[in-house]
């Protein structure tokens, strides 16, 4: 109710760690306005899953897209926990510069989960650019489960372009990927 004369109190209560209030005042954080969205963006990589979910759910209804450049920081660093779901809040910020974090993590990330992880994020938007990511990925991708879920999306949004692509993934001589 306090709005930015609280954020000090709340950020207190989420140090002492208390398993039921610091979800709370995280919660609260949200309410309190974009003089929390610093507080916020600190919680992202909190030691508690909990917390961590109500840092992401306040930062994603908060709407502040200025604050993808941070997000796409900690989705780089390997010591970042829940990058998956980072990848998931960059899709509910939705920007030129979160699409750009989404197709470096869908097109060139080491780690197959997360490239799945920002494939997932962008199959749920349109767009031209998006389509070209998704048929990007369906040709190169190294990992099998990466590229058929670039192909499904491509298919849920009635992608005619991908027409081509597909016709010579049918030609592919392995089983999974004629499938």
């Amino acid at each position: 109710a306090s709005g930015g004369r609280a954020v000090g109190a709340l950020l207190f209560v989420v140090k002492t760690g208390d398993p039921v209030r610091t979800p709370l005042a995280v919660a609260a954080l949200a309410e309190a306005g974009p003089e929390a969205l610093e507080p916020l963006l600190k919680l992202l990589v909190h030691r508690s899953r909990d917390v961590r979910y109500t840092a992401r759910k306040a930062v994603a209804e908060m709407g502040i897209t200025e604050a993808v450049p941070r997000i796409a920081e900690l989705i780089s660093s390997p010591k970042t926990p829940g990058r998956a779901q980072l990848l998931a809040l960059l899709g509910h910020l939705w920007c030129p510069d979160s699409l750009a974090a989404l197709e470096e993590a869908a097109r060139a990330h080491h780690q197959p989960d997360l490239r799945l992880a920002a494939v997932k994020v962008l199959s749920q938007q349109s767009g031209h650019r998006v389509l070209r990511i998704l048929r990007d990925v369906a040709r190169s991708d190294g990992n099998n489960e990466v590229r058929h879920l670039a192909v499904q999306a491509l298919i849920w949004q009635g992608d005619t372009a991908s027409v081509p692509t597909f016709l010579r993934m049918l030609a592919s001589e392995r089983d999974f990927i004629r499938m």
